[in-house]
């Protein structure tokens, strides 16, 4: 049997849950002007906002010389006012122009790492077509734009892998439908991406307020069939952006996926995801890495709630996750995604506080999908006030449950060591047996507990011994008597 601990184990765990995630910034791409850097990095492009040479006002130059980027074709730097009309420069007073089919390149030293471009572009005015380009490292595609409108806009390509040495960043003008067309580009930035999600906020390419794109180009994710990127106010009626005033929408089968570099080990993803309203049935979604499904998503309602993978183990390299539309019951359905992010969860229990998915209050739900936690049978996730006559989570607002012989689980990688598992647990008030569960790694029992009564105490398990990698730990109901008998369980965590 496991000792009832009367006092809260102090510095000795971390709970993975989203309301932890709220209290620690995510780690976001930050790109810098050059101008404000006094000393430049081997990661830096250099006159990113194109300010050299110096052109008098109202001018512009193809192809001009003491510039560190090579220009080829009808390619070079219009000043503000130029007679190209191109939109003030967002940085400085001089922009790059790309006229109809021509290139601007920079050779650049990098390290050895995993990187991507971001910058900002616009569209000449009064031009027949849109001018597109291409961008390139080392000859290879990286990124496809063709800027929105005739103002600045930011982009960012999808993220590429290099060995440390030089490299050749490329812009092509592309002009795919012919004419005299122009595409304007300032702002230029490079940033090491390893570990990180290239614009989990869907903020780029920005559209114009109360619009939708499907398959935008110049995001640093890939868009496939009816998926893309919405405004506040689009046509989807979609809910407010939780960040930002964009979002992504999967809209029946479409899909959208992004390539990030991840060193050795164990992470989840966690995101907001909403159900878009009116509509027959509920959107289904999947979560996969490199083809491995490692979520399930059905999102509550119309409003934007959290939800987060189970974790998953990966080799140093680069790796691609994936969201795609299941729409299981057909027709038009559409979910809405937004805040995506990446954490690591080596030695972490994920969502110890069982948060995610947010219920609504006063109510439970059997194996509800988005969870970190896997659910068998009787057993789920309930917030304060249910039906199920559940004390107040001791941590955010709800608990999981184990009725009858109900199970969860959740896979976690630990370092080889010696480990224990702490967490709060009650029992149901009037029922007429008490629920007893198991507590299992790799399904070896580690611990039985009874909690002692319907007011949560603390439990922790005796010192289990494991070698590294990803080991399993399940919670069972025992309900060793017989009866409807259930208890609730809250605050999981590993020491």
């Amino acid at each position: 049997m496991l000792r009832s601990i009367g006092r809260r184990l102090l510095g000795a765990f971390t709970t993975n849950s989203r309301r932890a995630a709220r209290r620690h910034p995510r780690r976001q791409l930050k790109f810098e002007h050059l101008e404000s850097r006094e000393l430049l990095s081997a990661t830096s492009i250099s006159d990113g906002s194109f300010e050299v040479p110096s052109l008098a006002a109202s001018t512009f130059q193809y192809a001009p010389n003491g510039s560190p980027w090579q220009f080829v074709g009808t390619a070079g730097v219009c000043s503000n006012g130029s007679a190209f009309g191109n939109p003030a420069a967002p940085d400085g007073s001089q922009a790059a122009l790309l006229q109809s089919t021509c290139s601007i390149s920079q050779s650049v030293y990098l390290d050895a790492g995993t990187y991507s471009l971001s910058f900002m572009a616009a569209q000449r005015a009064g031009q027949k077509h849109p001018q597109e380009f291409t961008v390139l490292v080392d000859g290879a595609l990286v990124g496809m734009v063709t800027p929105i409108g005739t103002a600045y806009g930011s982009y960012q390509t999808a993220n590429f892998t290099v060995a440390a040495g030089t490299h050749t960043i490329q812009f092509i003008g592309f002009n795919p439908l012919g004419g005299d067309n122009t595409a304007f580009v300032d702002e230029v930035a490079i940033s090491p991406t390893a570990g990180s999600i290239g614009d989990g906020s869907f903020e780029v390419p920005a559209l114009a307020a109360n619009t939708l794109q499907y398959a935008p180009n110049g995001s640093p994710w890939q868009f496939t069939g009816a998926a893309g990127v919405c405004s506040n106010g689009s046509a989807f009626g979609n809910p407010a952006a939780p960040d930002g005033g964009q979002v992504a929408f999967l809209q029946s089968n479409g899909s959208m996926s992004e390539s990030i570099y991840l060193d050795a080990g164990t992470y989840s993803f966690s995101f907001m995801a909403a159900q878009r309203a009116g509509q027959k049935n509920s959107q289904e979604f999947q979560v996969l890495v490199d083809g491995a499904q490692v979520g399930m998503v059905t999102p509550a309602g119309t409003t934007y709630e959290s939800y987060e993978t189970s974790n998953f183990t990966v080799a140093a390299g680069t790796h691609t996750v994936q969201f795609i539309g299941f729409n299981p019951s057909g027709g038009d359905n559409t979910a809405f995604v937004d805040e995506v992010a990446l954490s690591s969860t080596v030695g972490s229990i994920n969502d110890g506080s069982f948060e995610t998915p947010a219920l609504a209050a006063n109510t439970f739900q059997y194996a509800p999908i988005g969870s970190p936690w896997q659910f068998t049978g009787e057993a789920g996730v309930c917030s304060n006030g249910s039906t199920l006559g559940n004390p107040n989570a001791p941590d955010g607002s709800q608990a999981a449950f184990l009725e009858t012989n109900g199970s969860m689980s959740e896979s976690v990688y630990l370092g080889a060591g010696t480990y224990s598992l702490s967490f709060m647990a009650a029992q149901r008030a009037g029922e007429p047996q008490y629920q007893e569960f198991e507590v299992l790694v790799d399904g070896a029992e580690v611990g039985t507990v009874t909690p002692t009564g319907t007011a949560y105490a603390w439990y922790q398990t005796p010192n289990f011994t494991v070698a590294v990698g990803l080991h399993t730990i399940e919670f069972l109901g025992l309900n060793p008597q017989g009866g409807d008998n259930t208890a609730f369980i809250d605050e999981v965590q590993t020491s």
